[in-house]
């Protein structure tokens, strides 16, 4: 089970016309709740933050016994309150990673050689909200903080 979260309604949907079943709308519930109701109250194994910020201590709440959140980014912020009892309790497990760190550069050419024919041919796609020109990188930025679009911002260079 895939379990997303969306900062909007507008999100939600554009979430579940993108294929996600089990969408949580942070406007209407925390992660936490959103994942009781949808796990009948067990939580989930894994948690994979992207976001940080206050959301990480909520999402922490959200895992299972022995679950696992690892912590990719922090686009909403670096700092977060948690209970260290939930570590103890139910011997959760935390961890940072940084994608760069995952590979040598032989097995990072190999996923690219992999994945750019994907990219190519039409089999992946991804969400991009806009695309910017490099000279309108300051606007990019605007955009992506005051509007919050669901999807990818590029810029083109």
């Amino acid at each position: 089970m895939v379990i997303t979260t969306a900062g909007s309604a507008s999100k939600a949907k554009a979430a579940e016309l993108a294929g996600f079943e089990n969408v949580i709308n942070l406007e209407n519930e925390s992660i936490n709740e959103g994942v009781m109701r949808i796990t009948g109250g067990k939580g989930v194994d894994i948690v994979i933050d992207s976001v940080g910020g206050n959301l990480t201590g909520n999402a922490i709440k959200a895992l299972a016994r022995n679950g696992i959140i690892v912590n990719i980014g922090y686009s909403a912020g670096a700092q977060f309150t948690a209970n260290i009892t939930d570590f103890v309790w139910k011997g959760l497990q935390m961890r940072g990673q940084s994608l760069s760190g995952w590979f040598t550069a032989e097995q990072q050419q190999y996923v690219w050689n992999q994945l750019l024919p994907l990219l190519a041919n039409g089999s992946v796609k991804p969400t991009v909200a806009k695309v910017f020109d490099a000279a309108d990188a300051p606007e990019a930025q605007r955009y992506l903080i005051e509007e919050k679009p669901f999807g990818k911002v590029l810029i083109k260079f």
